[in-house]
């Protein structure tokens, strides 16, 4: 049963959302591909290495040790910076010929999906480990998959409309996501914030950007 959960959320959600949107709009795979590409390049090719061979400097060490909390902003803020870019730059690279919202979604679904594959769902199929612990990632990787949607519909929307401070926008709110580890060990209040920041972030976002683009395909 845990395996199976697992390899649904993690493995099969992603595929199987974006094979419904392929429904509405054809050349969508494309748009999946180069999320997860985004995520891949951004975090598993340039930021986690070089955070590796930074913290392996004394000076840097001590300065984790000293100020705890400043570094947890350090590193959601470089978090959000390169995957934020990584879809901007993502965006610029197929805008000619991927235009639509359904884009925006698939490339979301790409990102937070190889991510999920790749931190959780491989890591939790090569251990034992208990149902609930299973249950509390796997729940965690939906909201991240949401998430991740929403910040590419956000950068996807400021591509479209030539303006640039929307991928600002969703630096800072990704630093926000990342920020929760301020909060402690205490993993119900993690996940909490998670989940209301995550809901605020779909309210907003339905009320503005999706209903403008809801009301200019009518």
């Amino acid at each position: 049963m845990k395996t199976a959960i697992v390899i649904l959320v993690c493995f099969l959600i992603p595929i199987l959302l974006t094979i419904c949107l392929s429904k509405k709009q054809k050349g969508l795979w494309l748009s999946f591909v180069v999320g997860m590409l985004a995520f891949v390049i951004s975090q598993m090719v340039l930021r986690l290495p070089l955070l590796s061979i930074m913290t392996q400097q004394r000076s840097i060490s001590l300065f984790t040790l000293k100020h705890p909390v400043l570094y947890i902003l350090i590193l959601a803020f470089t978090a959000g910076l390169f995957e934020e870019t990584a879809r901007l730059i993502g965006f610029q690279c197929i805008k000619k010929k991927h235009t639509s919202i359904y884009d925006a979604f698939a490339f979301g679904l790409g990102h937070g999906g190889i991510e999920a594959m790749l931190l959780v769902g491989i890591p939790l199929l090569s251990v034992s480990t208990d149902l609930s612990s299973v249950l509390l990632a796997c729940g965690e990787r939906i909201l991240a998959i949401a998430f991740h949607v929403a910040m590419s519909i956000i950068v996807w929307y400021g591509v479209k409309e030539h303006k640039n401070y929307y991928t600002g926008l969703a630096i800072v709110l990704h630093m926000l996501l990342d920020c929760y580890a301020i909060l402690g060990n205490q993993t119900w209040v993690i996940e909490g914030y998670i989940l209301i920041l995550t809901v605020i972030v779909w309210i907003v976002l339905y009320q503005t950007i999706i209903k403008r683009v809801r009301y200019e395909n009518i």
